[in-house]
């Protein structure tokens, strides 16, 4: 029923063209690559259903998503890259050639990317391919135009900016990430601000032994909790007997009243190589001698919060005008 209707629409296309013979030729062409097992590049052209309507050899063909240079889990992912795809070349060998009802199907399972090589820190764009409660995952293949294939990464709701939230982003759109080096799985690993690179990730191993604050980051109606070490470094919270010796069942009671901004004092006790996270200690009635110093909960450094003061104060001494 789909391959019917495409046929239909691609006879539809060719009969306009005022050159039968012309396409005669092309389709006589077509036969002779797909005889001698040739590799040709194909334009992409629009989505249709299951594939793409695409130019290969001057006239109209089809490619399923099935026989792409490539694949994704679903449909829904085809169709939330399609934009980022039309009008880009790849290359195929002739699958099927109906001479008799102008239908030609491709088959982009040949050999064509280049090895991508993905700089640990460094800033990639990718394209959201799908949304999920506890992340995003998107196809970096799109920064490389698509060059090195797909390259898919897995953004967790955790390494998120402590300002967005997983409902902030939306299929199709194109995201910022950092490259964070590959994980334990073998598999490539982001994180959404540069704190979170192999830089940050030292700076957050400074903060081992420390005690601190923490904002809370809390989706609505999620039990899981992210914290942001002084606002710059991702984390979970998590209660579990490795970390915390007793009363975990009221710490669990306390962590339910947690409200998405809080503000908590928290010890950080080690890093977590293998999650690539700072585990921390929620110190939920904190002495006030161990308080941490909350001068630089908006992320400036001391020496800027020492000038917005001083200007602050000369403004209210009336020597510099503003409003």
């Amino acid at each position: 029923m789909i391959f019917s209707k495409i046929i239909k629409w691609i006879r539809k296309r060719l009969k306009t063209h005022s050159k039968s013979e012309w396409v005669t030729q092309r389709f006589r062409e077509i036969e002779l690559h797909k005889e001698n097992n040739d590799i040709l590049p194909f334009k992409i052209e629009e989505l249709k259903d299951r594939g793409f309507l695409v130019r290969v050899n001057h006239i109209y063909a089809y490619i399923s998503y099935f026989h792409m240079p490539w694949s994704y889990n679903d449909s829904s992912e085809w169709k939330a890259a399609a934009p980022h795809l039309k009008g880009k070349v790849f290359f195929c060998k002739i699958h099927e050639c109906d001479k008799g009802n102008f239908f030609i199907r491709l088959d982009g399972a040949v050999p064509q990317f280049r090895q991508a090589n993905l700089v640990e820190g460094y800033r990639y764009h990718g394209v959201i391919i799908r949304i999920m409660p506890y992340g995003i995952l998107f196809d970096i293949g799109f920064h490389f135009n698509w060059k090195c294939g797909p390259l898919i990464g897995l953004l967790h709701q955790f390494q998120l900016s402590p300002d967005v939230k997983i409902s902030n982003f939306n299929t199709g759109e194109v995201i910022s990430v950092f490259y964070q080096g590959v994980n334990n799985k073998g598999k490539f690993s982001f994180c959404h601000e540069q704190t979170g690179t192999r830089e940050g990730i030292e700076k957050s191993k400074e903060l081992i032994g420390t005690i601190t604050w923490a904002k809370v980051v809390r989706q609505d109606g999620k039990q899981a909790i992210r914290l942001w070490i002084v606002g710059k470094y991702p984390t979970m919270l998590i209660i579990n007997k490795y970390v915390y010796s007793s009363n975990l069942n009221d710490l669990e009671l306390k962590k339910k009243d947690l409200k998405d901004g809080d503000i908590i004092c928290c010890k950080v006790v080690r890093y977590d190589e293998k999650r690539n996270l700072p585990i921390v200690k929620w110190l939920p009635d904190p002495d006030s001698d161990s308080m941490p110093d909350h001068k630089l909960q908006n992320n400036l450094s001391e020496e800027t919060v020492d000038k917005l003061q001083t200007l602050k104060s000369e403004m209210e001494k009336g020597n510099i005008f503003f409003f």
